[in-house]
């Protein structure tokens, strides 16, 4: 039986109409039939109150994409690999146009221009956002209770004490998430630091600065810029911060006089090494047949793309951010303000000087709902 009230999703900060919120919307309504055949969110609906964004769906729909992924999946466990090699060949064209639209100039470029890159971006989003998270939703849970009890059956009595850990073995990809690639590099950073006693006093004063940092060792400096350059966006998501060289700074003297960092690196890059190695083990133990080795293996495809969307997409709002400052210093507002303009009104505020005002942008910050409907 259809149920008529919606139910609470997900809240998320700093995540507002432009440039990221629009996009999902409109994958949750409309672009996910791309790839579940059929069915879809329905008509989503965002709340905004006092800048915190809260997601709500119809519980009826999300079962219906649930079902829906899972039927697809274990009728034809490829069609998952597909649509991963799918969003693989697409989404380095979002990346590639932010990454240039992020070197650009802004300032010397008209309004019309402005709104084309806007316009191309939102295009790019449609076009590629519904070919990775709809499916890992739809089978996040649906494919995993399924695998679960699968791999219960298939124990006997003696491996019934390891069956959480070795069934995350078989769903853990063998790609390390975006945080964890940060998290390693920098590590390594870190024990390099830890073989030179100079360096090693450096981060034990009671004050450091990125200035203090170039002037003593500028190598490392630089180094850590590198660093900085390649990873400052990974806690941005749809827009709350970045990671600057302070926060690097902090790390490392949090952590320059910890022991074990090098055994710790060595064992976790074991681990990855090793993943297939134990699956291949764990296969032989419990007796898995082709059939549920694939459906494994979609799951594991779901958690790396899940990861793989995040990384992307989280770089594409860093990188196309500076286009709505832009924005935002032509008409007066801030950068938030600016953010709150839907694409058909900035689209008329950018050609045509029909400009929301401030106070009703703000407003929409305080308290505004957002709906993208099916009618």
């Amino acid at each position: 039986m259809k149920q008529n009230k919606r139910v609470f999703v997900q809240k998320k900060t700093h995540a507002y109409i432009l440039p990221g919120i629009y996009g999902v919307g409109y994958a949750y309504t409309y672009g996910m039939t791309k790839v579940l055949p059929g069915v879809n969110f329905g008509s989503t609906v965002a709340l905004t109150k006092n800048g915190a964004m809260h997601w709500y769906a119809w519980p009826d729909k999300m079962a219906e994409v649930s079902q829906q992924a899972l039927r697809l999946a274990k009728n034809n466990p490829e069609y998952v690999f597909e649509i991963r090699k799918k969003f693989e060949q697409l989404v380095p064209e979002l990346t590639n146009f932010t990454s240039a639209v992020f070197q650009k100039s802004l300032s010397g470029l008209s309004n019309r221009q402005i709104w084309q890159i806007i316009e191309r971006y939102l295009k790019l989003y449609n076009k590629i956002y519904s070919w990775a998270e709809p499916i890992t939703l739809g089978l996040e849970d649906s494919l995993g209770d399924y695998l679960k009890s699968y791999l219960k059956g298939q124990a006997d009595l003696g491996n019934q004490k390891f069956l959480n850990e070795d069934y995350n073995h078989l769903i853990s990809p063998e790609e390390k998430s975006f945080v964890k690639r940060e998290s390693d590099e920098l590590l390594k950073i870190i024990i390099n630091i830890q073989k030179d006693k100079n360096q090693v006093e450096f981060f034990s004063r009671q004050r450091i600065t990125a200035s203090d940092l170039k002037r003593c060792h500028p190598k490392l400096y630089y180094r850590l810029k590198n660093h900085e350059r390649e990873y400052c966006w990974v806690p941005f998501d749809y827009g709350v911060y970045i990671w600057k060289m302070p926060y690097f700074l902090k790390v490392i003297k949090d952590m320059v006089k910890n022991g074990g960092l090098a055994v710790k690196l060595k064992k976790d890059a074991q681990y990855f090494n090793q993943l297939q190695a134990a699956r291949r083990r764990l296969i032989k133990k419990y007796k898995i047949d082709d059939y549920h080795r694939k459906l494994f293996k979609v799951l594991r495809t779901c958690a790396y793309l899940l990861d793989y969307k995040k990384e992307e997409f989280t770089k594409s709002h860093y990188q196309i951010m500076p286009v709505f400052k832009e924005v935002a210093k032509r008409f007066g507002l801030t950068e938030t303000q600016a953010r709150f303009y839907a694409p058909a009104e900035l689209k008329k505020a950018l050609l045509n000087n029909q400009r929301l005002s401030k106070i009703k942008l703000q407003n929409r910050y305080k308290y505004s709902v957002e709906y993208w409907s099916q009618r």
